[in-house]
């Protein structure tokens, strides 16, 4: 079956009186990633938009029980949903079993989505992932803009902590999408650390779908080489997020040091992942199951020591 129609059957079997208003597939479940082993399908990963993520939940335990461990059904059922999600704002479940398919898909409140990707850097978990290509399953105006703003500040903080000397337009891609890996902790035990390259080069004409070769900071030279008007992007340095522009302004910076500029911004972003990887894991124990959270980062170790993506 062509990987959107079963995403699309996946999320009607999960619409819940038609309460998911945005869906999208991502990974290397719905996108190739180079180097990938492609004996085993791999889970196919899911963000769903829902407007109330505790009464969502409520209604799909009754629809699809199985998707819930035990520990998942006590704590999203008499926890504080808030608490448990307050980092990251996403809950999981995961190896739900659907048409001979394995997903993992994790819910999120639309207001909570559009906040973050309208510049709330505060936690990269969602962020990171709609920089990357996504499978649109379906959506709104609102929050298709909201993907859109993420986007355009993802190339505008690649381009300002892209210090390689006559970068390219795959250079810039792969900091794009390092944006969401810098300081990971499961970079360095749980994922494959040619992750970020398997990505890029996978999915090279997705990602150009997304960002082209040029926009007001850059354009893209024929032989492939990019050209940054610096004067432009730093004269813009308040248009970062909050978080990275005031982290700039503690640290102090010279816009006449680019070289400083990208290793605070780098800084701070590593701060910020650090924080997500760390806490959304144990966000899984509670409403995965220590069971299935030990079996998803065993696999991702398997993968790492075998040199596979994930």
């Amino acid at each position: 079956m062509e990987t959107k129609k079963l995403l699309d059957e996946f999320v009607q079997s999960h619409d819940n009186s038609g309460n998911i208003i945005g869906a999208f597939g991502y990974g290397s479940g719905v996108f190739k990633q180079k180097g990938y082993n492609l004996q085993k399908q791999p889970m196919i990963d899911m963000i769903l938009v829902v407007n109330n993520p505790q009464l969502w939940h409520r209604e799909n335990m009754k629809n699809n029980p199985n998707d819930y461990s035990i520990s998942g059904k006590i704590s999203l059922t008499y926890f504080d949903l808030n608490s448990i999600r307050k980092a990251t704002g996403v809950t999981y479940q995961s190896n739900i079993e659907f048409m001979n398919n394995q997903f993992k898909y994790g819910i999120i409140g639309k207001d909570r989505f559009i906040d973050a990707l309208n510049g709330d850097w505060n936690s990269f978990f969602i962020q990171g992932r709609f920089q990357k290509p996504i499978l649109t399953i379906r959506s709104t105006e609102e929050i298709d803009e909201a993907i859109k703003k993420n986007r355009d500040l993802a190339i505008f903080v690649a381009l300002l902590t892209l210090t390689k000397k006559n970068p390219t337009l795959l250079d810039l891609y792969y900091q794009i999408c390092n944006l969401s890996y810098s300081g990971d902790i499961r970079m360095l035990f749980a994922e494959n650390p040619n992750k970020i390259y398997n990505i890029v080069n996978g999915s090279f004409n997705d990602f150009f779908k997304i960002y082209g070769d040029h926009n007001q900071f850059f354009f893209t030279q024929k032989n492939g080489e990019i050209v940054i008007n610096n004067e432009l992007l730093y004269a813009s340095l308040s248009f970062l997020p909050k978080i990275l522009y005031t982290y700039l302004q503690k640290k102090g910076y010279n816009l006449n040091s680019p070289e400083i500029i990208a290793k605070l911004l780098q800084e701070k972003m590593s701060q910020v992942n650090r924080k997500d990887s760390i806490i959304q894991p144990l966000t899984g124990i509670l409403t995965v199951g220590p069971i299935h959270s030990l079996n998803y980062l065993s696999q991702k170790i398997k993968k790492k020591t075998m040199g596979k993506s994930s």
